[in-house]
């Protein structure tokens, strides 16, 4: 597929994480990704397994964004709703070695209704200090976590390829401060430019295009302005991750950066041109000529 057919894959930037959410809904409405059984391949310094206050705000997109905005720790939220809504059926959290909030493991874990917010079976201290463990569940679905810091060898798609910036190099922006008691993870390349490991990415991203196993879609959080990817470094990792997808996926690769601060999330064009069909598709009726043409303007800028 990567090296004939071409589908487009689409590639988000954001720079909060749960900012992702609204693009990837959008993707399964316009049936770009699966709307049940994804894995995510999670590259980041956080799990992102933090347990929302309120369960039922999961089944309204548009609220569950606004919910996360206002929430304390929304960008570390966004990954369970997916399972509690039936979307997603396993994460791969693919963590740097200063990582220690999970240990490795592969776990099968219960999420669902506690009372009102959500809460999971598993009783790790990543969950209890959250407040988020228990054994009575409403409506719960299952997923498998696993937790490493390399790719699984079993990795099963449909799959979303997530990359957080802060997994190259990390800081703890509460760190020093009575705000947050959870010990955060610093580490990475946070003295030189130079020293900016994309080993771990590299190797995944040659494994799969060696095993065309090409991704739904590609989301990617620069997390600078919440203080954790440092920066004086997150336009050169960007850059630097950016080369080695364009590296891999050559001109399949069509990527969208949302760094608005007032606009952010899919808008009617976006909805148009970003998720149109492939590359090599022709034009299906009158106009699409002119689509086709802007399409590949907004891909190639």
């Amino acid at each position: 597929m990567m090296d004939g057919e071409r589908r487009l894959l689409r590639c988000v930037i954001v720079e909060q994480h749960h900012d992702v959410l609204p693009w990837l809904h959008l993707g399964m409405r316009r049936k770009v990704i699966a709307t049940k059984g994804l894995s995510v391949v999670h590259f980041d310094a956080h799990p992102d397994l933090g347990a929302l206050k309120n369960a039922d705000v999961c089944f309204r997109p548009r609220e569950l964004v606004q919910f996360l905005d206002e929430s304390e720790y929304g960008i570390s939220e966004w990954l369970l709703p997916l399972v509690y809504c039936g979307h997603v059926s396993r994460i791969v959290w693919v963590k740097p070695d200063f990582a220690k909030q999970i240990q490795n493991m592969t776990r099968i874990i219960r999420v669902g209704k506690c009372e009102e917010r959500l809460a999971v079976d598993c009783d790790l201290d990543y969950f209890k200090d959250d407040g988020a463990y228990s054994a009575e569940l409403e409506k719960a679905r299952e997923f498998c976590l696993d937790v490493n810091t390399v790719v699984p060898t079993n990795l099963s798609t449909p799959y979303i390829l997530d990359i957080c910036l802060d997994y190259f190099a990390c800081l703890n922006p509460f760190n020093g401060s009575d705000t947050c008691t959870i010990p955060l993870p610093i580490g990475g390349a946070l003295l030189s430019q130079d020293s900016v490991d994309l080993t771990p990415l590299s190797t995944f991203l040659s494994k799969i295009k060696k095993e065309n196993k090409q991704p739904q879609f590609i989301t990617i959080a620069r997390s600078a302005t919440d203080g954790y990817t440092p920066n004086n470094l997150v336009d050169t990792i960007q850059t630097q991750v950016l080369t080695l997808l364009n590296d891999t996926f050559g001109k399949a690769l069509c990527i969208h950066k949302d760094l608005g601060e007032d606009t952010r999330g899919p808008n009617d064009e976006d909805e148009i041109y970003f998720f149109s069909p492939s590359v090599n598709e022709q034009p299906r009726s009158t106009g699409s000529s002119l689509s086709l043409l802007r399409r590949k303007r907004k891909c190639e800028s």
